[in-house]
């Protein structure tokens, strides 16, 4: 099997990184994998075409602007197609890289794999913005289309099957691949965060991309009422985005300098949901929401807002807390929870951590994911 690959991720070209690692297991279980990765000049680095390993090819497209993207994508992915003889076409997302996908399907009569990573029919995605709006209507006219769609949760596929009518048949669930071996090495004690934040008796914990969907003020909002009866409480947020700032004046604005602290992204959270009580995810929607997964596998207590994989592994008053999206109230319910009833945190917490046997290891992963393409393959024949 020959597999072309549209992609975004540029930590492609570093053949030192987690998903150049994962793609070149992922090689293992084919003939060639192609990858074509859209990369913008001005962002100061030019890649040029490499292989992270003698059958897995990683291809730039290098333009100025994003106005010309298509047009280099095509004459790039035309040549290899030129070269080779692939077998099918898969996107990383069901928005534009889908329709340059489904081009090349129609032009070439390949089977094409959609991957669907984020929850494009809740409601809040829409609400989000215009740009939200119109890709949700490509992403609907393209899933009818597709020989096959990937999704990360169970969410997503009831979602697609109930309301856009997708045949079963042409959706397969596979979720996140989690590197179990790297999020257990921590070797740090429990307690290593509040010797460095000696000021914290009480510690929650947020680690995201700072963007609107996350809805991380929601979290800092419920703060306020938090420190108004523990002080000593503090919330470390962990990431990088375009709303850092208004994050920030936003804590200023609340008088929270001293109880919340912003770090700069981690690649590997391991140690610090082990140094804290207590992880937080506030988001609007998620497709899966990986960092809910980690925190439960390293036995954290876990409040979370209905998005991704909750109600799937996580369960309310199972094995974390769950609140409703958007819900202030609710959220600061449970953040007080969390700080004053121990023995049900505890119970919670030990639960969680039975999550590992549901993880996939990568063998099973790419097991998983080889099938899938197999049955696209065949959805088209």
């Amino acid at each position: 099997m020959n597999i072309l690959t549209i992609s975004v991720d540029r930590k492609l070209f570093d053949s030192g990184s987690d998903v150049s690692k994962r793609m070149i297991a992922c090689g293992g279980m084919v003939d060639s994998w192609h990858i074509v990765v859209f990369n913008v000049k001005n962002n100061k680095q030019f890649y040029k075409d490499q292989s992270l390993s003698n059958n897995v090819f990683v291809y730039p497209i290098n333009s100025l602007v994003k106005a010309t993207y298509f047009f280099s994508a095509l004459r790039v992915m035309s040549r290899i197609l030129y070269k080779n003889k692939i077998d099918i076409i898969t996107t990383q997302d069901s928005f534009e890289l889908g329709l340059l996908g489904w081009w090349v399907r129609m032009r070439h009569h390949l089977p094409l794999q959609l991957q669907v990573h984020t929850d494009i029919l809740s409601p809040y995605y829409r609400k989000e913005s215009l740009h939200n709006r119109l890709r949700y209507f490509i992403a609907m006219w393209l899933v009818k289309r597709a020989n096959g769609i990937r999704v990360v949760s169970s969410r997503i596929a009831s979602s697609l099957i109930n309301k856009w009518h997708i045949d079963s048949s042409r959706i397969f669930q596979l979720p996140v691949l989690i590197d179990s071996d790297k999020l257990m090495s921590s070797d740090r004690s429990s307690n290593w965060l509040k010797d460095k934040y000696p000021q914290f008796e009480h510690i929650f914990l947020m680690a995201s991309r700072f963007s609107k969907e996350k809805n991380i003020a929601l979290a800092i909002e419920s703060m306020v009422t938090i420190v108004k009866e523990c002080p000593r409480v503090g919330l470390i947020i962990i990431g990088e985005g375009l709303e850092k700032g208004l994050l920030e004046s936003l804590v200023k604005k609340l008088l929270l300098e001293d109880n919340v602290v912003f770090l700069s992204w981690k690649e590997n959270l391991a140690d610090y949901y082990k140094g804290a009580d207590a992880f937080i995810l506030s988001s609007n929607y998620e497709g899966y929401a990986m960092t809910i997964v980690e925190a439960m596998m390293m036995g954290q207590l876990v409040i979370a807002t209905d998005v991704g994989i909750v109600g799937e592994i996580l369960i309310n008053m199972e094995n974390g807390l769950v609140v409703p999206v958007g819900d202030q109230k609710k959220l600061t319910e449970a953040m007080n929870t969390a700080i004053s009833n121990k023995e049900l945190g505890k119970q919670l917490q030990e639960r969680a951590i039975s999550i590992k046997s549901k993880v996939l290891g990568e063998k099973e992963f790419l097991e998983s994911y080889k099938e899938t393409l197999e049955k696209t393959i065949k959805n088209y024949d």
